[in-house]
């Protein structure tokens, strides 16, 4: 495990990287106020349904986005996954 002598300073980062962290904090605030707007809509029930498949198709289009190939073993682990969201 590696240690530090000191803090890192701000300079250090990247000023993407700081594009990176504010456009993430942006997404995230996108998602809370759409699970609220889906809790008031659908209901609570519905709704952990909803959360759940939102979930799987965002780690879904992560892996796609990031190059990751969907072999033939991780194939019907993702459609079970959706499967047990929904069924």
């Amino acid at each position: 495990m590696a240690t530090f002598a000191r803090k890192p300073g701000l300079t250090t980062c990247l000023r993407s990287h700081y594009a990176d962290i504010a456009q993430s904090g942006v997404c995230t605030c996108v998602l809370i106020v759409s699970q609220m707007r889906m809790v008031a809509e659908v209901g609570p029930v519905s709704s952990t349904i909803l959360e759940n498949v939102k979930s799987i198709l965002i780690i879904a289009f992560g892996g796609y986005a990031g190059g990751v190939s969907v072999t033939g073993a991780s194939a019907p682990l993702i459609v079970l996954a959706i499967v047990g969201a929904v069924g």
